[in-house]
């Protein structure tokens, strides 16, 4: 199945006209089987390598959407969506955060912390560098998270410092 098809179907699942189940009928074909992990996330990487190569901004938030219906969590799949959170072509970068702090993973920690430097021309930093925060603490956990954002909070943006400190303060100090 080529992207445009794929991209079709992934509107009519959006728009609430086709379930998941009927989606990955569609995507899969139907003889009644469960579809392994392995085709769901190789049906996913070539996905995602495509939108690469084409830097399809549009395919990004298909991808990202793909990942949840297909709930791809092998190593592969993770490590091309933290390739993608370095590219600045797309606008999908706070889904992917979202994404990678929904999938736990060590790996994932120096792509989030070189994300947090990105100034995305689509929107501001504020929503972006939150998001991180959020995604290294889900990750690292609790004073490992906090050694992580320290070096991090002096170069947030205004309105996130203090909201960086008191979140630094309170992991430090045991309150989450």
């Amino acid at each position: 199945m080529d992207c445009t098809q794929a991209e079709l179907l992934l509107e009519q699942y959006i728009e609430g006209r086709l379930q998941k189940y009927d989606l990955l009928f569609c995507l899969f074909g139907g003889d009644g089987r469960e579809v392994p992990p392995q085709e769901r996330s190789r049906f996913l990487l070539e996905y995602l390598h495509r939108v690469t190569e084409g830097q399809a901004a549009d395919g990004v938030e298909y991808a990202v959407i793909l990942h949840d219906v297909l709930s791809c969590k092998d190593p592969q799949t993770l490590a091309a969506f933290q390739k993608l959170l370095a590219q600045s072509w797309h606008e999908r970068h706070e889904d992917i955060v979202m994404l990678l702090a929904g999938c736990p993973h060590e790996s994932s920690l120096p792509h989030l912390v070189r994300a947090f430097a990105f100034d995305p021309p689509y929107a501001g930093r504020y929503p972006l560098q939150k998001k991180i925060m959020w995604a290294v603490y889900r990750i690292a956990g609790g004073k490992r998270g906090a050694e992580i954002l320290q070096p991090l909070a002096q170069s947030a943006v205004p309105e996130l410092q203090k909201e960086f400190r008191q979140f630094v303060g309170s992991i430090r100090a045991g309150r989450h």
